[in-house]
């Protein structure tokens, strides 16, 4: 459970945290970590990171979620990480998502953009 990968990510976490002390940045993130990892990492280290860059669009995938998204998304909201999105108009196949009448109703209804809507 404890292998070295947990141990690469706590201290490349670690590393970022000490970067952001020294003013050379503002701030650090993650990418595809779902909630284990993120409480692996605050568990060991008092520090959360301030993103989560996760696949995360209409039509994600919900019978292949390794990452299991919507309790990423939920821990991150209640532990303040921003969650951003990769991938937000499903690149398969690229843009056929704008074409979907439900992202098109939702655009339309909310006043954006298909692109903005997805």
């Amino acid at each position: 459970v404890n292998g070295t990968f947990y141990k690469c990510r706590i201290q490349s976490a670690l590393s970022l945290q000490s970067i952001v002390k020294s003013g050379k940045a503002r701030s650090w993130g993650v990418s595809n970590w779902g909630v284990r990892e993120l409480q692996q990492l605050y568990e060991a280290t008092g520090v959360r990171p301030m993103v989560n860059q996760i696949e995360y669009h209409p039509w994600y995938h919900q019978d292949v979620d390794l990452l299991d998204v919507n309790s990423t998304v939920t821990y991150c909201q209640k532990n303040g990480i921003a969650i951003t999105a990769y991938a937000p108009n499903a690149a398969y196949p690229r843009a056929a998502m704008l074409d979907d009448p439900a992202v098109q109703a939702l655009a339309k209804k909310t006043n954006h953009t298909t692109g903005e809507a997805a």
